[in-house]
Formats: structure tokens, C-alpha cells, sequence
């Protein structure tokens, strides 16, 4: 197959419904509680000599785990906020981005 006339297309529409922010908000502070809970956790399990033995692994993956589960949605929300509080445009083409 000849991909030398191919033209790469990968742009990218969000639409969110106008009330999104305030859910969006919402959910970011339970995120961000989340985050810094599981944080705290995470600590206590690599740094604790009091935690030790077959308890050890399981709390340090458990808290490693919930920690990914509840930095994600933060991010991408953080994403969106970074776009609807500075009115930028978030229909945009990743090719022309990666070009030299």
C-alpha cells in the first residue's frame, strides 16, 4: 500500500455541556482529597518500619493503585480548566504541532 498521499488527520473537537465546570470542580476536590490521602498512605508504606512483613507489598501497591485511580481524572480535569478559564481554542491539529 502507497501511504505517500496520505494525509493525516488528527484533529480534535471537545464539547462539554455549559454545567460540566461545576461537576468538574466537584469532582476535583474529592480527586485532589483522594490524591493526597493516598499520597500520605503511599509514604507511610515505603518509609514505615513498622509496616513490615507479608503487610508491606499489598499496602504499597494498594495505595500506588488508588493513587493513579484518583490522579487521572485530576489531571484531565485540570486539562479542561486550563482550556475554559483561559478561553483557548480546544479544536486543534496534533500533526502541524509535531512538525520541525
Amino acid at each position: 500500500m502507497d501511504v505517500s498521499n496520505f494525509t493525516y488527520n488528527a484533529s480534535t473537537t471537545i464539547r462539554v455541556h455549559p454545567q460540566f465546570f461545576t461537576y468538574a470542580l466537584r469532582n476535583s476536590m474529592v480527586n485532589f482529597l483522594g490524591t493526597m490521602t493516598n499520597a500520605f498512605v503511599l509514604s507511610i508504606g515505603l518509609t514505615s518500619k513498622e509496616i513490615h512483613g507479608r503487610n508491606k507489598m499489598p499496602s504499597i501497591y494498594m495505595s500506588a493503585s488508588n493513587l493513579m485511580a484518583s490522579f487521572f481524572p485530576l489531571s484531565l480535569n485540570s486539562f479542561y480548566f486550563g482550556f475554559y478559564l483561559t478561553d483557548s481554542k480546544v479544536n486543534y491539529n496534533l500533526h502541524d504541532s509535531f512538525q520541525p
